[in-house]
């Protein structure tokens, strides 16, 4: 698990785009309930020794800024270019959401006939 997965999961559970401010802000405020000093306090967020969870480094990702979440969503979409996936993290102007490529309008408006692409 690094930060890219972690802003891909958060886009991918939103309905509504999401700003880099408040991917930032969710980042930082899960992984301070992680930090050291919350696990001594509860124990029940320990992660498990395997976990994915267990391999971050939670004080880094508390000062998580804007800038390291839209390079982390750069990441992303390199990523998905160079693996052919069929869809894309773009920013408009409520903030980033995962879109489907333009390739695919055709079968994904079959999905919302009502609907303008």
């Amino acid at each position: 698990m690094d930060l890219p997965s972690i802003i891909e999961s958060l886009l991918i559970a939103s309905e509504a785009p999401l700003p880099s401010s408040a991917l930032a802000r969710l980042v930082r405020a899960r992984s301070a309930e992680l930090s050291d000093d919350s696990i001594t306090e509860n124990p029940e967020l320990q992660a498990a020794p395997d976990s994915p969870e267990s391999k971050l480094d939670f004080a880094l990702l508390t000062k998580t800024s804007e800038e390291e979440v839209n390079k982390a969503i750069e990441e992303l979409n390199r990523n998905y270019e160079l693996t052919g996936r069929s869809f894309v993290v773009a920013e408009r102007a409520k903030g980033w959401k995962i879109y489907t490529l333009s390739d695919y309008s055709g079968f994904v408006r079959h999905l919302f006939p009502s609907r303008k692409p």
